[in-house]
């Protein structure tokens, strides 16, 4: 089930500002106050600003908060809008203690966190994933080698998270960015805490601009209201970028790429040793020695095994079909049932796929 991981809001107002106990800053065209109550359930971050050359006044406002870290201590599960609205009760009631008279009412959402759990194992999926992150190696952060090195497998292993990061760089504001990672090792290794069953966790962060014009396309604004009132097109929204992001791009890199290869290096084998066989014979007929010139004994599945990319055993069932002779198809897709009958990879995305579009 979708839920909300983190959130930040803005344009939220401190109604006793001028009561607070506040900072001062002040530069040449500058002066500025602020308040801040940062703790390990929320930071909150709020100032009035001047500026002298625009003769303008403004706020900047600031709120970040984990509602499940808020609620259950732990953001294991993300948080729905029913436990949302309870976190934010629980922010507001802490402020009241602290003296702070603070107001919803106009809060907007500036970035936002979506998180979906499925009881996956990261290491069963790691062709899959390494598959989307080569789909989207352009974007695919902390694994330059998503690009085709041979030793993404082991980073993956290493960090145990994959990173699709869509953002505007000439703008901090504007963006997406998908993150897929082993949240049983995550929460092991940063929190200290053990859970029992395999825990595979999707997320994606939305920046502001790229948030308000999602919801904006919908009818509705990026109004902290609309989002508690329609959630359910924010789900839309997800799973729409998920669709389109993770599992389209990385369907056609299959299909394009995975899939031609290996067809290209079945022909590329058979070819070398139908040279070879014809070299041989040639040798033989002019009575010379053709010793050097070996078969390769360990058969083209095997030879593709460790030289190329087989992703799916469905693949080599559409080699057999295409390339061999339907007298000898049998005993090859017996040998593919055998040897690969765990290379199930088409099987174990579309499982991955379930409840994320």
């Amino acid at each position: 089930m979708l839920g909300i991981d983190r959130i930040i809001l803005n344009n939220f107002e401190l109604k006793n500002f001028e009561m607070l106990k506040k900072k001062e800053k002040t530069s040449d065209y500058e002066i500025s106050e602020s308040f801040e109550n940062v703790n390990e359930l929320f930071s909150l971050k709020y100032s009035v600003n001047y500026n002298a050359i625009t003769n303008k006044l403004f706020t900047i406002a600031e709120l970040k908060l984990n509602p499940s870290k808020i609620i259950r201590g732990s953001n294991i599960q993300s948080a729905s809008t029913r436990e949302l609205i309870k976190s934010l009760v629980i922010v507001k009631e802490k402020l009241r203690d602290a003296g702070v008279d603070f107001s919803y009412k106009e809060a907007k959402v500036k970035e936002i966190e979506l998180a979906v759990n499925k009881e996956m194992s990261f290491e069963d999926l790691e062709e899959v994933l390494l598959a989307i992150g080569r789909a989207n190696f352009k974007y695919s952060n902390g694994f330059y080698s998503h690009s085709g090195d041979d030793d993404v497998p082991g980073n993956i292993r290493k960090y145990r998270s994959l990173y699709i990061n869509k953002t505007n760089y000439t703008d901090v504001n504007r963006g997406k960015v998908v993150k897929i990672y082993d949240k049983k090792f995550n929460l092991k290794t940063k929190y200290k805490i053990d859970i029992h069953h395999e825990l595979l966790r999707t997320e994606m962060l939305y920046k502001r601009d790229t948030y308000r014009e999602l919801m904006g396309a919908t009818g509705l604004t990026n109004s902290l209201r609309d989002l508690v009132m329609n959630f359910s097109e924010v789900e839309k929204i997800f799973k729409k970028d998920i669709k389109k992001i993770v599992f389209e791009k990385t369907e056609r890199y299959i299909e394009n790429v995975l899939k031609v290869n290996l067809k290209r290096d079945y022909c590329d084998f058979k070819e070398r040793e139908k040279r070879k066989r014809e070299s041989k014979k040639q040798l033989i007929e002019q009575g010379k020695n053709h010793e050097h010139i070996k078969k390769e004994f360990r058969g083209v599945f095997n030879h593709l095994k460790t030289k190329s990319w087989i992703f799916d055993k469905s693949f080599l069932e559409e080699i057999v079909v295409e390339f061999i002779p339907a007298k000898h198809q049998k005993r090859n897709f017996e040998k593919i049932n055998k040897d690969f009958r765990d290379v199930t990879n088409l099987e174990k995305m579309k499982e991955f796929k379930k409840g994320l579009v």
